[in-house]
């Protein structure tokens, strides 16, 4: 699992993040303002990551930077955490909840630096069964394109019954 490297970040563009911040911040009714020198140092650091192959601790470490330059006034760590999570979300979806549980808190958690990288690599490590049946699971199925049904043949439709008339007594 932690050397299972992917893309992990390539669906989350740097405007995905701040789009995130944006609605936290709008929840709270806070003007989501920036930090006018960490802000472009986050972006270019996030931008510079995004198309690369990563294990899971890699990727959760890039959020984990980019929360500690602090681009965000409000909600920084909301934001880095909660993208993290995302990451997971699908994998979280096919665990019992105390384990879907265990994974969000502590990669959350591992981004804002309450969590050590070691705690991270056990509760990865505990996980990895489950990490294995899911990778093997989640293989993507193209589907061929639906062909039209043929038209009926006439003969081949069903007869009409006369509709009875209910009386109500």
């Amino acid at each position: 699992m932690k050397n299972s490297e992917k893309k992990w970040l390539e669906s989350g563009s740097w405007q995905s993040v701040v789009n995130l911040y944006q609605t936290l911040c709008n929840g709270q009714k806070l003007d989501p303002l920036l930090t006018k020198s960490n802000f472009d140092k986050a972006r270019q650091y996030w931008e510079s990551q995004t198309s690369k192959s990563l294990s899971l601790p890699q990727a959760l470490e890039v959020c984990q930077k980019c929360y500690e330059m602090g681009p965000f006034i409000f909600n920084n760590g909301n934001v880095f955490a909660t993208f993290a999570k995302q990451l997971v979300e699908s994998w979280v979806k096919t665990l019992p909840s105390v384990e879907a549980q265990m994974l969000q808190l502590t990669v959350g958690h591992y981004v804002t630096g309450k969590v050590s990288r070691k705690e991270l690599t056990g509760i990865l490590d505990f996980l990895a069964p489950s990490w294995e049946k899911f990778q093997a699971s989640s293989t993507l199925v193209t589907l061929a394109q639906p062909q039209p049904l043929p038209e009926p043949r006439p003969e081949a439709q069903p007869a009409m019954v006369p509709a009875r008339e209910l009386v109500a007594s």
